[in-house]
């Protein structure tokens, strides 16, 4: 067996040090522990939980332990292409811009069919309105701390 090339190291995942977890590996992921998973946690912040009204996405929220975030992309006759560039677009956003501010709660984002047209911008002035809203209804009495 040739012996390595000087300065070229094995895989990520070989010879790791022990204790090195998957999300140390992946920093920009969207983590396990922040996902709604469950068809029955989708379920109970579905038909329990507050909504938020937004122009393309329908946002339910229901106060929880830690700030978990479920996404929903239906079909709306699109091609999986497409519905898969709107799940990617809403998943960084939620990641970037919605996960950082969110306090502790469930929150289900639903694209209605008009997403699907939606520039990566215009989603993301939606997300980032809904992080406000969220504040608001989770914590009605926060006045200004300016």
């Amino acid at each position: 067996m040739p012996a390595p090339l000087p300065g070229v190291g094995a895989p990520p995942s070989a010879g790791e040090p022990l204790g090195i977890t998957p999300a140390a590996r992946r920093p920009f992921a969207f983590p396990r522990e922040r996902r709604l998973t469950r068809p029955a946690d989708f379920d109970a912040v579905r038909q329990r939980g507050k909504r938020v009204r937004l122009d393309h996405l329908d946002v339910r929220v229901r106060a929880a332990a830690v700030p978990r975030v479920g996404i929903i992309v239906p079909r709306h006759k699109h091609t999986a292409v497409d519905r898969n560039r709107l799940k990617r677009r809403l998943r960084e956003l939620v990641r970037t811009r919605l996960l950082p501010t969110l306090p502790p709660s469930d929150v289900v984002i639903r694209a209605r069919v008009e997403a699907y047209g939606d520039s990566f911008d215009a989603l993301a002035r939606q997300i980032e309105r809904a992080a406000r809203d969220i504040g608001r209804l989770l914590n009605p009495a926060g006045g200004s701390a300016a």
